[in-house]
């Protein structure tokens, strides 16, 4: 009896010997191959691009894919052209059937990234350009344009606060972003732009150019007032330095596509050649 005990105890011990030597068990991870759909194609796959569309208001024509446009009389009775953001462009086939232009690549107008408070500060003001906002001053942000000619301005470009900008006025101009960009003319119908060959009268998004024609007011009234924009705005020099007015500078500025656009205008709008621009 007292050797079977001894036996039972020995053969416990060696077991619990065992099972404590025995390294623990761990479950390998369950590890499924990820789960990749692939991507479901919209609308908002495709950039925003700006063009111009015929519609009762800019909303309409950017929400229901108006006709692609130039003028108003491009479009039905009682809607009009306008620049809008839109994704209605859903294949290179649409992309190509945009207006063309008369203009040389170099000189056509283009979406571009520039430093700005606002979108209309960044593209009305012509500010630098950038890549990231860290490359804007404080304050400002890097922003994705609509259409301008800023790459083609030259030095000095007018500086107004963006806050003044407006869009109440419908402006001439060989395209709607000349009519804006180089401020041209107010105007309500075509006959109004009569004076320059190939003008129309166009709706215009945001824009500085009641503030820049005040500005050529005030300058003609207030002793040394570039200094005071200077100080006001921190603009660049080149604007104090500058002789002409705003007015003249856009004229300048333009005179360099009136070659290409006017011959594609010859026959309209000829009157007597007095110029377009404020």
């Amino acid at each position: 009896m007292l050797l079977l005990l001894v036996n039972l105890l020995i053969a416990m011990g060696v077991s619990s010997t065992v099972e404590s030597s025995e390294a623990p068990f761990t479950a390998p991870p369950i590890t499924g191959p990820p789960v990749t759909n692939p991507p479901v194609t919209t609308s908002l796959d495709y950039p925003l691009k700006s063009d111009y569309r015929c519609g009762v208001d800019e909303y309409d024509a950017k929400d229901n894919c108006g006709n692609l446009c130039e003028y108003e009389t491009d479009c039905a009775p009682g809607l009009f052209c306008f620049g809008t953001w839109n994704t209605c462009y859903d294949t290179d086939d649409d992309i190509r059937a945009s207006p063309s232009s008369p203009l040389p690549p170099e000189l056509q107008p283009k979406s571009d990234f520039r430093c700005g408070a606002t979108e209309v500060d960044a593209r009305s003001n012509c500010k630098t350009e950038c890549t990231f906002s860290t490359d804007c001053p404080f304050g400002e942000s890097c922003w994705t344009t609509h259409n301008n000619y800023c790459h083609i301005m030259p030095d000095g470009h007018p500086q107004c606060v963006h806050t003044e900008a407006e869009n109440q006025e419908r402006r001439c101009g060989y395209d709607e972003v000349g009519a804006r960009g180089f401020c041209g003319f107010t105007c309500t119908n075509e006959v109004d732009c009569w004076g320059t060959p190939g003008k129309k009268c166009f709706p215009v998004h945001l824009n500085l150019c009641s503030c820049f024609e005040q500005q050529d007011v005030l300058d003609g009234v207030i002793p040394d007032y570039r200094h005071h924009l200077k100080r006001d705005l921190n603009s660049l020099e080149e604007i104090i330095r500058r002789a002409e007015t705003n007015k003249k500078y856009f004229q300048h500025a333009e005179e360099q596509l009136i070659q290409y656009l006017q011959e594609e205008g010859d026959g309209e709008n000829s009157n007597n050649g007095i110029s377009g621009l404020n």
